[in-house]
């Protein structure tokens, strides 16, 4: 292969930036075999992102044979003995996806630049020639395709449980049975059974030959590396053609038209599927380019109007006004490159299920009424406030917690759009500004009566009975398993709602000037890491401490956005099952008010929470992020509000309690019905942590709480004693504290009451205990896991926390080639690290699928005398990269596949925002916050463990970390303590 990049057409790209990119630098590369490489040159991370999208995928799948391409991408990702991509991934600490599309197929990995392997040998430099092994003729072996068609069966049972899989598959029966769509695409062991194994892998071979070519791939890296070094990989392993298979029969693979139309306007227009999950309407708007092409800029638009929750906006009028929805969701999904959905997700209540017709009838109010019949010259204005915030929304767009999402999109960008890539950080191909001639045009044309498709989940077919038709048939779908029927309905006679007038928000308003300042402020880079430097990191400082507030300060000079958390315990408020009920409704209704007021602070780049009882003890928080400008009015806002609700409890009404009632059970339910990870999980927390309360006793205190007890309640957090805790984090200057402290000493009282204590310490298992807990759940739970813990000892011990880190490593590096490819025991296996309060250890979770507890707990315990025997080889050179890669990982921020690992970590509001601002100083703010809240001040970790001290970690020894293992790990140690939990 050439080893010059001469010949290579190469050309720095013209791209809109945000400001958190502009550091970066970007190459196209074209080569000679026809594929299409964007080189990204980023100097803010030492982690390599690299993402390879092919343009084929399930609609290729042969008619008789649903399922093929899902299960090509497994085998791929599997690999031989010369490419198994995920062994070298996992065993080197990285993370690895594949996804596979209708029309295109995604694989992607991110690993450390610094990975090496035991010929020191950077991992980077082994990895590349795996990518480009997808060009060549792969081996499908009878053994791979029966185990991985196991895994894509694995895969399948997992997405019967989730609600957005079910209402997709479920858009599928309502499509033309002639267009692909209409297929299973994930397939399953029946669908891949159907064809003899040697006809399955000749059909693999003929796809894989036909779309695993260069000139139908595109190909992203981006990492710490110049362009020019990147492009020397790229010319050195993806170079040439001569490698290529030769192109075989493609008979029997589907080649689906262009033009063919997805949905029949003349067909069953409503899916009623019967589910236990909350009650959902969706409402499906159809764009297909066989309809006239469309800009997906117009589609943003539309979303960001209808599911504007701001006062007396349509979402307000569904939540608020006629108490039809819990919740409004307004995005697109993408079908195929020529067509997608608009969808409108309504989360209905009993009312809503009551009264679909009314539902509809109010959404199609909103399009055909005050959208088309508003004044043109005023929808003008509306949509340049809209494109003012989508710039200000872009402009101050964060580096996505996830790289591989983001190196994934960016390839599959590259891969359809051949010419223009200007918007490929953007995600849109760009185009004229959207016009209100054209969006009503858009409105009446594709967002219209006759375009409409209706899908309705509910626990029952009652629904059926509120549309006229013929007598329903009821079908069982055989991939999924629910029950449901279609009709035809002609929704031109749906009774037109009495409502008050719905107006087309406005998403600026008062704070024009504001945004002003957000649009014209300087492009700030994030600071540049240099390999091998590192840079002094600042930690948290107690600002001000006095007897009922203290404020810490979190500066990072790099940031532009402020971050802001307020703990405030409770001191006289008992830690009982209605105590802490009473503050989660108080918090509800609260957060009800705060969701409208907010809304469009939250769209010019702000975050809000409202949580409770962080840590099982009685307690409110607040938190406020986004620009200084902004942050600090947010907060004011939030304490503002919540100081009204405290005061006024005796005036709410019935509905308003109501609602948090339903909520909260719902919320208490689903713990209670908890299934797989989150049902040990939950158990685990509960078992370890002292003084939380069970969902089960919550749920009895709900029905307890009345008008009366909320407003007690609130009138004793208001004039009794508190003690609030403040985290500042970003670039916040005295100023800005100066303004939190004001506006947290407006919550608590100073009453001079005895505080009421409330545990914050957790159990030990004793030396030696090992048991089993079965604990009660689903008959014939796809998702049940065993849930193996073994006890490392206290969080305050920084030796044992060091070794046990290394425990952990060493496990994750092996648990997947030894527990997932030698055992063949799960689809997932996952492992990590579980806090709690003071306590810690090491968790290895295995789904169940149909094996029992106790084999799947000898299988792991025969893993673990596998690794200690693996580790009891271990020379001094091997244990001393063991040592650099724990070293190494601490510069990293916690990934996007790093389990949860306490409650704190997995703490949800109850009301607030549907993100936190940056998600890495997010991370590092929540971090701190937990050190705080826990009085451990060990400031640094990730993902809410302990800070790896370097001065420990190096004086450990190779013997010291075997005594470790042998006394803490090893099954034949009588001094280890281990639970399953199952």
């Amino acid at each position: 292969m050439p080893s010059s990049i001469l010949g290579y057409k190469s050309i720095a790209p013209h791209l809109n930036l945000p400001d958190s990119h502009t550091h970066r630098k970007y190459e196209l590369v074209h080569m000679p075999s026809g594929l299409r490489c964007l080189l990204i040159n980023d100097s803010s991370s030492h982690m390599v992102s690299v993402s390879m999208t092919v343009g084929c995928g399930s609609f290729q799948d042969p008619d008789e044979i649903h399922g093929l391409a899902h299960l090509c991408e497994h085998l791929i990702v599997l690999g031989g003995p010369q490419t198994r991509l995920r062994h070298v991934v996992s065993n080197s600490g990285g993370s690895m996806n594949a996804y596979t599309g209708s029309d295109q197929t995604s694989f992607a990995f991110e690993i450390s630049s610094y990975a090496e392997d035991s010929l020191n040998v950077f991992i980077m430099d082994s990895m590349l020639p795996v990518f480009a092994s997808y060009f060549s003729k792969l081996k499908f072996t009878s053994a791979s395709i029966g185990s991985e068609s196991r895994a894509v069966h694995e895969e399948h049972m997992l997405n019967t449980s989730n609600i957005e899989k079910i209402l997709w598959h479920g858009l599928r029966l309502l499509t033309r049975d002639s267009h692909p769509f209409s297929r299973f695409a994930t397939g399953n062991l029946a669908t891949l059974s159907e064809a003899p194994t040697k006809l399955l892998k000749a059909k693999l071979v003929s796809y894989h030959a036909h779309n695993f070519r260069p000139e139908n791939m595109a190909l992203v890296i981006k990492g710490p590396q110049s362009t020019n070094h990147l492009k020397k990989v790229v010319a050195h392993h993806f170079s040439g053609k001569k490698e290529m298979p030769s192109i075989l029969s493609s008979s029997g693979l589907t080649n689906p038209s262009k033009n063919a139309c997805v949905f029949d306007e003349m067909a069953e227009n409503i899916l009623f599927i019967k589910s236990e999950v909350s009650p959902r309407i969706r409402l499906c708007f159809p764009f297909c380019e066989d309809d006239g092409p469309f800009v997906s800029t117009t589609q943003t638009l539309l979303c960001n109007i209808i599911g504007n929750e701001s006062v007396d906006s349509l979402c307000y009028q569904l939540k608020k006004t006629t108490q039809l929805a819990e919740n409004v969701f307004v995005h697109t999904q993408e079908i195929c490159k020529e067509s997608s959905v608009l969808l409108i997700d309504i989360e209905a209540t009993n009312q809503g299920m009551r009264r679909i017709q009314v539902v509809l009838g109010v959404v199609l109010l909103f399009l055909e009424n005050t959208l088309v019949g508003i004044a043109d010259s005023e929808l003008e204005s509306i949509i340049d406030e809209y494109q003012i915030v989508d710039q200000v929304q872009f402009k101050s767009k964060k580096i996505p917690a996830s790289l591989l999402e983001e190196v994934v999109a960016y390839s599959e960008y590259l891969q359809r759009n051949t010419e223009n890539i200007q918007g490929i950080v953007k995600g849109e191909a760009g185009g004229n500004k959207t016009g209100s001639l054209e969006m009503k045009q858009t409105i009446r044309n594709r967002l219209c009566r006759n375009r409409l498709l209706v899908q309705i989940l509910s626990p029952s077919f009652l629904p059926v009975n509120q549309f006229e038709g013929p007598t329903p048939v009821f079908c069982e779908d055989k991939y999924f398993g629910f029950e449901y029927t279609k009709l035809r309905y002609d929704f031109s006679g749906l009774p037109e709602p009495s409502l008050p007038a719905i107006k087309v928000p406005r998403p600026i308003g008062k704070l024009a000037q504001k945004v002003s300042f957000l649009v014209e402020a300087k492009t700030q880079s994030p600071a540049t890491k240099y390999r091998d430097l590192e840079t002094a990191r600042e930690q948290p400082v107690l600002w001000a401490g006095e007897d009922s507030l203290q404020i810490w300060s979190h500066h990072l000079a790099d940031s532009r956005d402020i971050e802001i958390s307020a703990h405030v315990k409770l001191s006289l408020v008992a830690a009982d099952a209605e105590s802490l009920v009473g503050v989660e409704i108080m918090a509800s209704i609260v957060g009800e008010k705060l969701q409208f007021i907010l809304y469009n602070l939250e769209s010019l780049g702000c975050s809000w929470a409202v949580h409770v009882n962080v840590n099982g003890e009685p307690s409110l928080m607040l938190t406020a992020g986004g620009p200084s400008t902004l942050v600090h009015e947010v907060l004011s806002t939030m304490v503002e509000e919540l100081v009204t609700c405290l005061g006024s409890m005796h005036q709410c009404s019935y509905q308003q309690l109501k609602r948090a009632r339903v909520l909260l059970r719902r919320t208490y339910e689903e713990y209670v019905n908890a299934t797989g990870v989150k049902l040990v999980f939950v158990m685990a927390s509960v078992l370890f942590d002292e003084g939380l309360v069970l969902p089960a006793q919550r749920i009895k205190a709900l029905e307890l709480i009345d008008i009366e007890s909320v407003a007690a309640l609130g009138h004793c957090v208001l004039a009794g004693p508190s003690f609030t805790s403040v985290l500042v984090s970003g670039n916040a200057g005295e100023p800005d504290l100066s303004k939190v402290r004001d506006i947290c000493g407006l919550v608590g009282g100073n009453g001079v009451s005895k505080p009421l204590f409330h545990p914050e310490s957790s159990f030990l298992l004793p030396r030696g205990e090992c048991c089993t807990l079965q604990v009660a759940g689903p008959s014939g739970d796809p998702l049940a896991v065993v849930y193996y813990y073994i006890q490392m000892g206290e969080r305050s011990s920084l030796t044992t926390y060091v070794l046990a880190k290394l425990v952990e490593l060493v496990i994750s590096a092996f648990a997947f080639e030894d527990l997932r490819m030698k055992r063949n025991l799960a689809y997932g296996i996952f492992t990590g690290m579980r806090m709690f309060k003071k306590t810690f250890g090491i968790h290895i979770t295995v789904p169940t699928a149909s094996h029992s507890c106790s084999f799947l707990v000898e299988q792991i315990e025969e893993f673990l005398t596998t690794l200690e025997q693996i580790i009891d080889s271990f020379s001094e050179q091997q244990y001393a990269r063991l040592v650099q890669d724990l070293a190494k990982s601490t510069d990293e921020l916690a990934g996007d596949d790093t389990a949860t690992t306490n409650l704190f970590s997995s703490l949800q509001p109850v009301n607030g925002s549907s993100g936190q601002g940056n998600e890495d100083e997010h991370t590092i703010h929540w971090n701190n916050l937990e050190q705080i809240l826990n009085k451990t001040y060990n400031f640094g970790g990730k993902a809410c463990e302990e800070r790896i001290d370097h001065g420990v970690l190096a004086k450990i020894t190779l013997q010291q970390f075997r005594h470790f293992f042998r006394q803490k790990v090893s099954v034949s140690s009588p001094h280890r303590s281990v639970v399953a939990i199952s």
